[in-house]
This record gives C-alpha cells, structure tokens and sequence, in this order.
C-alpha cells in the first residue's frame, strides 16, 4: 500500500473499518515497507587490495547484493565494516567504492586515511548509508577498495566471537516513501 494523508476524525465520529483500515492499517505497512531490508550479504574475513583504479579492483563480496528494483524507488544502500585499513606508504588512502554487478562505479563511499607517516597505517571502521535508484528489474551492486598508492590496504570483518570483529556488510532497504 501507498502512504496516503491521514484523515482527521472530529468528535462525534464513528470509526468506521474504512477509516482505520487506510489510516492505521494502510499507513502503517507503508512506513514499515519503507524501511524493510529486502538484501543482505556479509563477509568474514579481510579484503586486501593494491588496485589503483576502480575498474581494476576486486569485488569485497564473493557474489552481489541483488533484488528486484522497481525502476522509480530510491533504494537505501547500507555499508559497515568494522575495521579499514591503508598501506603503508606515505599518503596512501583507501577509497572505497560502490559498483553494479557489471562493475560500473556507481561512486566514492568512504575513504580511509591518508597515512601520515610512511611506516605506519591509517584505520578507521566505516559506515555509510546513502540512495541508489536502479532501473526497473534485477539490480545488482556490489563494494570494491582502491588503494591510492598501490600499496595494501583493506577492510576486515570478523566472525562476532569474543575476540573477533563482527562481520563486515551490505544491506538494501526499501522501497523508499516518495
């Protein structure tokens, strides 16, 4: 159902099945369906890159995030890891980027660094929601990591035990309220 004005009863009124069917009941599953996660996918462990470009990089999960995108909705995208790492080269950074499954960047949505000092590494965990609007039917995304030096860099997902990391992820809610 589509979120529709609520009405305003006056005193007197008799609630009828209607009124609250579209009021409460109506209203109620769109705001719940807006903010569904309709895909999820994890990954456990590190994700190394040296990639310089975007194109040239590996995807960070083993197989893509997909659902079927209803061609107007915009769909909220959601990224964490708990532990992002750059090599060690003086200003290297990290960017990490959004792609299709076809590997087209969809852009930057998060950077780590730039390392301060040749011998050491930047960290930092990264959590990012942002929107994407797919063409209507099978949509397809997936994470990559570009290291602007070309030296490792990564992020790292645990397992969720008492002395590992928990998972790194990307989730899709939607549709969006429009």
């Amino acid at each position: 159902m589509a979120w529709t004005t609520p009405g305003t009863a006056v005193a007197g009124n008799v609630l009828t099945a209607a009124f609250w069917n579209s009021n409460v009941r109506d209203n109620s599953d769109a705001l719940y369906q807006s903010t569904k996660r309709i895909a999820y996918i994890q990954r456990t462990t590190e994700y190394t890159s040296t990639a310089t470009a975007v194109a040239s990089a590996t995807d960070v999960f083993s197989s893509d995030l997909s659902w079927t995108a209803d061609g107007s909705s915009a769909y909220q995208i959601e990224f964490y890891c708990p532990f992002s790492y750059t090599g060690t080269i003086l200003d290297n950074s990290l960017s990490v980027y959004l792609v299709t499954g076809s590997g087209t960047s969809l852009g930057v949505i998060a950077v780590t660094g730039p390392a301060v000092v040749s011998t050491k590494r930047a960290y930092s965990p990264i959590f990012v929601k942002t929107f994407y609007t797919p063409a209507a039917g099978t949509a397809s995304i997936n994470v990559r990591g570009v290291s602007s030096a070309g030296s490792d860099a990564g992020l790292v997902g645990g397992t969720a035990t008492s002395t590992e990391r928990v998972a790194m992820y990307l989730a899709v809610y939607g549709p969006d309220i429009t």
